[in-house]
């Protein structure tokens, strides 16, 4: 027990300037809508969890519905831990799923998600596996990270340095290849002014 309270304890929630370097370049937008339809999905999965509980015609569908409970819990621990303060240990997935790629919470969502349509076909199932994938498209989204602006990809696709000279300042005139047997020289090219042919 004095170990379970040791870590409890070395896992207190962290105060805002103490977040993990993952997601300090995502917009605020994507993380609150993460963690908003994470909740939901968490919500709607334990709730049809008990409603597939109630079918007592197929224990697939039981087993499935017992699956979406757990699954749904551990996404409200994970995604609002806050719903969940009268257990003592609330904080304590969100913290160690938090110092972790967004990666990681993608796949174990996207398995989340996938593996009871493997048993039970159903309406509860659709809806609540759509929301947990729903969820780890955003934390894949968060994995991919920010979009570069007008100007970083300028200059990425130019190889220039950005020093005001544009994309047209990466094509030049020299010709690169001889494709054609009777290319002609560019003027600039010529020393005598005269039209030469490459053979």
């Amino acid at each position: 027990m004095n170990v379970f309270n040791s870590i409890l304890r070395s896992n207190q929630p962290q105060q805002p300037n103490d977040q993990p370097e993952n997601g300090n370049d995502m917009p605020w937008m994507i993380t609150t809508a993460a963690k908003v339809v994470g909740s939901v999905a968490g919500v709607v999965s334990i709730f049809m969890g008990f409603l597939n509980l109630l079918s007592i015609l197929d224990i697939k569908c039981i087993f499935v519905g017992a699956l979406l409970i757990i699954e749904g819990f551990i996404i409200v621990l994970t995604e609002a831990p806050c719903c969940c303060m009268f257990l003592d240990f609330a904080f304590m997935p969100a913290n160690i799923l938090e110092k972790r790629s967004p990666w990681f919470k993608a796949v174990i969502y996207l398995m989340f998600a996938l593996v009871p349509f493997f048993w039970c076909l159903g309406i509860s199932t659709f809806l609540s596996g759509g929301l947990i994938m729903a969820t780890s498209a955003f934390y894949v989204m968060m994995a991919m990270g920010r979009k570069a602006n007008r100007d970083e990809m300028r200059v990425k696709t130019t190889g220039s340095t950005g020093n005001g000279s544009g994309p047209s300042a990466a094509i030049t005139t020299a010709p690169t290849a001889v494709l054609v047997q009777n290319e002609e020289l560019p003027q600039s090219s010529l020393k005598n002014g005269s039209n030469q042919v490459i053979y």
